[in-house]
């Protein structure tokens, strides 16, 4: 059990896979004994079993009692996954994720001082070879700063480094995450969103004001959400208040088992909507099942649910990186990205761009 059967991408050609009497996550909501017709590597059409049927030829995916879920996009797979290991060759990383439901992942990497940087990004760009699983979307850069120390970077350090980073990821596609806190920062987002990277911020430690800041500089999403709740004072409400309150601004989850961690994620999911919320992988996850523990938990959210919780796995994190309108739902025309899954949030296939990436034993 639990075995993978990964195979290369480019063989999908014109090949047709069939998934068929799951219930499916579509844009409309859950829909049982629906059927999802791929053909190479975009979904050809998605409905019931009774209008849409498998053609002659087609493999099949039999989902009959499981879930049909987008495929997972984890925003947040730090480039050291494992103590004492310094990277994870690309071809076991993208395994590790598939098996686990994950189809999209951005490598993320701390931009403190130049050397320890310009190794990371050596690292990162090994992940980008064309392997069998999940596909690297871009890379995600955690800017401290602070010019005065020898271990913090400078604005003007910072957007060097974010220039070569920018020419060494998959298709440029930057994700920068500055504290509001931080001398500079709003120069450095501001400059960042002109370049057409997607910035967040880190709250914690800032106040409202920089919160505000930050946001009109061009943050659109802010991470370690729950986290920064500690700073929420009716007197003092920080920068999470700002982002809390503005709608352009999406909250990272990063949901965990501590006691009150689940109420801590529904106070957010409440204040910005479950629309507006995206899931990071979960604290203390192994390397593969981050994204897959964080949709389990979420769906255990009042009001969320399943259909909310692969959401905010999926559709939410795909708009985020400005991709929506190709990936991140099951749709028509849709890159075919889709996780398979018993109601117990086992893995049992992960489609990614039309290619079956993972597929669990029968036995």
């Amino acid at each position: 059990m639990g075995a993978a059967l990964l195979q290369d991408r480019a063989a999908c050609g014109d090949r047709t896979i069939a998934v068929v009497n799951g219930c499916v996550a579509t844009r409309d909501g859950l829909v049982e004994r629906c059927n999802v017709l791929i053909r190479g590597e975009r979904i050809a059409a998605v409905g019931r079993s009774s209008q849409v049927q498998a053609p002659a030829g087609a493999e099949t995916l039999d989902a009959t009692g499981q879930l049909v879920l987008p495929g997972f996009i984890d925003l947040h797979v730090p480039v050291l996954m494992r103590s004492g290991r310094k990277d994870v060759a690309a071809r076991e990383l993208a395994g590790e994720l598939a098996r686990a439901g994950t189809t999209r992942f951005v490598s993320a990497i701390a931009l403190s001082s130049p050397a320890p940087f310009k190794m990371l990004l050596r690292a990162a760009k090994r992940r980008e070879r064309d392997v069998p699983g999940a596909q690297p979307l871009g890379l995600r850069v955690e800017a401290l700063l602070d010019g005065r120390t020898d271990r913090r970077m400078s604005v003007a350090g910072a957007k060097q480094a974010l220039r070569q980073a920018r020419d060494v990821c998959p298709g440029g596609r930057i994700l920068l995450t500055v504290s509001a806190g931080a001398p500079g920062a709003a120069e450095l987002i501001r400059w960042a969103a002109g370049e057409g990277m997607v910035v967040g911020m880190t709250a914690a430690n800032a106040d409202y004001q920089q919160g505000r800041q930050a946001i009109e500089a061009g943050t659109r999403y802010v991470a370690g959400a729950i986290e920064a709740l500690d700073c929420l004072h009716h007197r003092e409400p920080g920068a999470i208040a700002a982002a809390l309150l503005d709608d352009r601004v999406a909250a990272e989850l990063q949901l965990s088992d501590a006691a009150g961690g689940l109420a801590a994620a529904g106070f957010v999911v409440q204040a910005k909507g479950a629309e507006r919320c995206v899931l990071v992988r979960s604290a203390g996850a192994r390397d593969g099942d981050g994204m897959l523990r964080a949709v389990a938990r979420a769906a255990e959210l009042p009001g969320v649910g399943v259909l909310e919780a692969s959401r905010m796995a999926s559709g939410q994190p795909a708009a985020l990186c400005g991709i929506g309108k190709s990936v991140g739902s099951i749709a028509e025309d849709m890159t075919a990205d889709l996780v398979v899954a018993t109601r117990e949030f086992e893995v049992v296939a992960t489609v990614v761009g039309g290619a079956v990436a993972y597929q669990r034993d029968a036995a």
